[in-house]
């Protein structure tokens, strides 16, 4: 099964803070540019794998979100999503750290 993706205004404003942080506070532009486009393809890759993907059991994910989100990891952050029947709904990007 192939699913659409559709991100969440909290979704862009977490990738936009992201940004902003590696370009700014570390100040390494290039670094943000290429670390944005890796989570951007992990994101794209939830068309094929998201439904294999386990719920994730997180008491604070859980009560903040729901029983029914998902996530993906890419290097120290987590994007958490959900699914209603072949749509993916982006919802937020956190730090790992936030989430275990």
């Amino acid at each position: 099964m192939r699913y659409k993706i559709i991100v969440t205004e909290d979704y862009e404003v977490d990738l936009d803070n992201l940004y902003h942080i590696i370009c700014e506070e570390y100040k390494s532009p290039i670094t943000a540019k290429k670390y944005l486009e890796g989570l951007i393809d992990t994101v794209e890759k939830l068309c094929v794998v998201a439904g294999a993907l386990p719920y994730c059991r997180n008491s604070y994910v859980v009560e903040k979100y729901g029983l029914f989100v998902k996530r993906i990891n890419y290097k120290k952050m987590a994007v958490l999503f959900e699914i209603d029947n072949d749509i993916v709904f982006i919802l937020r990007i956190l730090p790992q750290s936030v989430i275990y």
